[in-house]
């Protein structure tokens, strides 16, 4: 068996934990009531998936382009792309879960506070930071496919805090491309 064949087979089996896991965190979050452990644990468990996921699809891109044809590698693209989807879904799910709870709490803590006049509550949830982070030395990212998973592992956790703004996204993004570049389409 060929190393093109091992690596389909395992991506195969990835695909298909990743799908399990996916419905499973559907399950999970429309379930009523919501654990917000489980669907944590849940997520990250997706998370991982999706990852390891990309790695084998990049590994297994690189080998078809000697070997496929332009019909092949845009079907395995196409492929690729409604595993992104699917990711990218939830996670808009889980961003608007997560947003939802947050208001329900300071809501909650501005209705309790409202008599007592104590504002400690709401400013912990806030959103805001009491303290500086330290200042994040980014690998440069071409634009390159083989770059991708790199970059993504540094951006995501830029992408997904909610407390920096998107100005701010756009300034760590800025810093982290080459000059110049052009993104592979």
């Amino acid at each position: 068996m060929s190393e093109l064949d091992n690596k389909t087979k395992v991506k195969e089996l990835f695909r298909t934990t990743f799908s399990k896991t996916a419905n499973n965190l559907k399950e999970h979050l429309a379930a009523e009531p919501r654990n917000i452990d489980e669907i944590d644990a849940t997520w990250d468990l997706l998370q991982s998936k999706f990852e390891e996921l990309g790695v084998l699809d990049g590994a297994i891109f690189e080998l078809l382009l000697t070997t496929a044809s332009e019909e092949d590698l845009e079907m395995e693209i196409e492929r690729r792309d409604e595993y992104f989807k699917k990711f990218s879904e939830l996670r808009a799910t889980m961003y608007k879960i997560k947003v939802n709870a947050t208001q329900g709490l300071r809501s909650v803590e501005s209705q309790s506070d409202a008599g007592t006049g104590n504002s400690k509550a709401s400013g912990v949830m806030s959103g805001k930071r009491k303290f500086k982070l330290p200042h994040i030395e980014f690998k440069p990212y071409d634009g390159s496919i083989k770059g991708w998973l790199a970059f993504w592992a540094q951006f995501r956790k830029i992408h997904e805090d909610v407390s920096i703004d998107d100005n701010g996204k756009i300034e760590y993004l800025l810093q982290i491309m080459y000059v110049g570049v052009v993104p592979d389409n």
